[in-house]
């Protein structure tokens, strides 16, 4: 026994450098400014005492900033600091997809290749900490939470804690990302609906009392810290919601949506993300023998939870996908841990297929009957090893289900990772390599390229970093590249994260414009800031410096004959 305690731990700790490792490797290739500078400048300003929506205004991302602050702390604000938040995040995926098949008695074996072939989709495609990923990584960990508190005990501490974590995870996904958190809280409802076993009043205790608990102490400490509960609305919940409609345009047919989802699957080249069409059909048919048959009604059921789950799974990732509108390779995470649950069905259909049913159950584990602990996924776990013909048949089917992930996995591997698509951007080592002398020491760990939209050069780049240092005046920038703040050692002036016309940052024609506008002219007046630093004529999403009257009248007025960066022009705004 210990010998495979042994081995299973080791497979484990295997499973968590690999995902490590390759979110390393990975990550640090590229720098996109616009979507790997928003954590990197939320945690430094978090580290400069500032608070959100007092000092600065963001839609999301309110988790993945507080969780970098502390490594900025420890380690500094570097680059390894930062892809190493993204790579620890990596592997924990990994291990939670682990933990989820393993729970539908899938093979260690076959758990252990789906969760690294989850690794290697999920963080590596960004590199670095991003918003949409911690949702999704918060999201797996209440599925994860949700559906071991269904094999737990009822009314036990066990159980109650799980239920307690489903809703904290669903917290933090929503403080991460509002989608796709918002798909995931329908998810964790049906799990403890169709799993929880009586008595249910103690988990439901529990899920009220913790989601009170949170919001009384969010609501606490925003009170503490003095939070602007105007911007809080307008920035948090009024403008995501106005862009959420907006988008919702694209896709608010049927056909529509369908029609999306089917460019992506087809447009990605990867045959698991059929599991999207695969897993509802055998799901439905799943459910529909079980309610007619009563000789293996336990098999079907726990069939049915697994694929329902998968359903769940891969519906999340495209549905994502096609409301959000971003790059198919950055919104796939659970398309791996999808076909590893399509597995874990088969299997356990197959291997019951000589079983009558409610025989083999697993330890605390109900496998169907009455108080709704009939479509638990632990039905799966209680199967036992059917070796007739349909566990061969099941078996065979589960070998080339693992077969295409891993084809799917290496196709990924080479065509999105080591390419950098998601950042716009074609990897190039020799580029890296001459631009890594010219880095400034915070950035060794990254190998720097860019998108062709921009034309920086490391070498001008560290250099208006060490101007911006030496400097004992504040500077305010109006463009992309916001890890200057950190690499100037500057406290960050600028009234939001990133620029986002209706998402981060009002449309000129919208009532809270005109305060947004003063904000960026007020460290100028009231002393704080000196150097306006301006990325090229436009930032990447086309804001210029016209389009801020009150910071355009300032530049009129006091505005002196630049000081050049290659792309980068310094504005001395000094009175």
């Amino acid at each position: 026994m210990n010998r495979v305690r042994a081995l299973v731990l080791g497979s484990l700790a295997a499973l968590f450098v690999f995902a490590v490792a390759l979110a390393c490797v990975d990550g640090r290739k590229g720098y996109m400014p616009l979507d790997h500078s928003i954590v990197f400048d939320g945690a430094w300003r978090v580290l400069c005492g500032q608070v959100p929506y007092r000092d600065f205004t963001t839609p999301n991302g309110l988790a993945p900033m507080y969780l970098q602050a502390p490594l900025f702390a420890l380690l500094g604000p570097t680059w390894f600091a930062y892809v190493l938040h993204a790579a620890l995040a990596n592997g924990a995926f990994a291990l939670l997809v682990y933990a989820l098949l393993r729970r539908f008695a899938l093979e260690r074996p076959f758990a252990w290749l789906y969760a690294a072939a989850s690794a290697v989709v999920f963080y590596p495609p960004i590199g670095v900490p991003y918003m949409e990923q911690e949702s999704f990584l918060f999201s797996l960990a209440a599925l994860v939470a949700a559906v071991w508190a269904t094999a737990a005990e009822p009314a036990t501490r066990r159980a109650n804690v799980l239920w307690a974590a489903a809703v904290l995870a669903l917290a933090a996904a929503a403080l991460s990302k509002q989608i796709p958190a918002v798909f995931a809280l329908p998810v964790v409802l049906v799990i403890f609906a169709c799993g929880a076993r009586a008595p249910r009043r103690s988990a439901v205790v529990t899920l009220v009392v913790t989601a009170l608990a949170i919001v009384a102490g969010l609501a606490l400490v925003a009170w503490l810290a003095g939070v602007d509960a105007g911007l809080a609305f307008d920035y948090a919940w009024r403008l995501p919601r106005a862009e959420g409609a907006f988008k919702l345009r694209f896709v608010d047919t049927a056909a529509k949506f369908f029609g999306r989802v089917q460019h992506t699957v087809g447009e990605s080249g990867l045959l698991s993300l059929y599991t999207h069409a695969a897993a509802p059909a055998l799901a439905l048919v799943a459910f529909v023998v079980a309610a007619i048959s009563r000789e293996r009604r336990a098999a079907w059921l726990g069939a049915a939870a697994a694929w329902s789950l998968a359903t769940a799974a891969i519906w999340t990732c495209v549905g994502f996908v096609a409301f959000a509108g971003n790059q198919w390779q950055n919104g796939v995470p659970f398309a791996f841990l999808a076909v590893g649950l399509v597995h874990a069905g088969v299997r356990g259909l197959g291997d019951g297929a000589s079983q009558r049913a409610g025989s083999g159950a697993g330890k605390g584990v109900s496998n169907g009957g009455g108080n709704g602990g009939g479509c638990s996924p632990a039905s799966v776990a209680g199967r036992g090893a059917g070796r007739g013909v349909g566990g061969i048949a099941g078996s065979a089917i589960g070998l080339a289900l693992a077969l295409l992930a891993a084809r799917d996995a290496w196709r990924f591997e080479c065509e999105v990772n080591r390419t950098r698509l998601v950042n716009d951007l074609v990897f190039s080592p020799e580029r890296a390599a001459e631009a890594a002398p010219h880095l400034p020491s915070e950035l060794a760990f990254l190998a720097w390229n860019l998108p062709p939209s921009f034309p920086v050069e490391a070498r001008d780049f560290a250099e208006l970093a060490a101007f911006l240092r030496a400097e004992t005046d504040g500077f305010v920038l109006l463009g992309d590249f916001t890890i200057l703040h950190a690499l100037a050692r500057k406290e960050p002036l600028e009234p939001c994260l990133w620029l986002h016309p209706g998402l981060s940052m009002p449309w000129p024609d919208d009532p809270a414009f005109a305060a947004f506008d003063a904000r960026w002219a007020a460290p100028f007046l009231d002393g704080r800031a000196r150097w306006l630093v301006l990325q090229g004529e436009e930032t990447f999403t086309k804001r210029r410096l016209e389009q801020f009257p009150a910071l355009a009248e300032l530049v009129g007025a006091r505005g002196r004959p630049p000081r050049t960066f290659g792309a980068f022009r310094v504005l001395d705004l000094a009175p």
